[in-house]
């Protein structure tokens, strides 16, 4: 992968971090009883953020690595699986 690649994954990490950070924040509000229909819009958003950069890094850490095949199917059906969870959670 090209150095300039790297970078750019290292900010989406950074940024991902943070939006990490951010959703951990939301959800201690909740549980503090702040919540109404646009806060739990914005963290489902956020998750939704979240889950892209968490495909983004993961399918570059793949592409990295020289693991099999097998490896890389599991690996996208585990993928496939987040989202779906996701959705049935109702974050998507």
């Amino acid at each position: 992968m090209p150095h300039g690649s790297n970078r750019i994954v290292g900010d989406i990490r950074y940024c991902r971090d943070g939006l990490v950070s951010m959703r951990a924040d939301y959800v201690q509000a909740f549980a503090a009883g702040e919540n109404g229909p646009f806060a739990w819009k914005e963290l489902s958003q956020l998750q939704s953020i979240i889950m892209a950069f968490d495909a983004v890094i993961g399918d570059t850490d793949r592409l990295g690595s020289s693991e099999a095949p097998e490896g890389k199917l599991e690996a996208a059906i585990e993928d496939i699986r987040r989202v779906a969870a996701g959705r049935e959670a109702g974050l998507i």
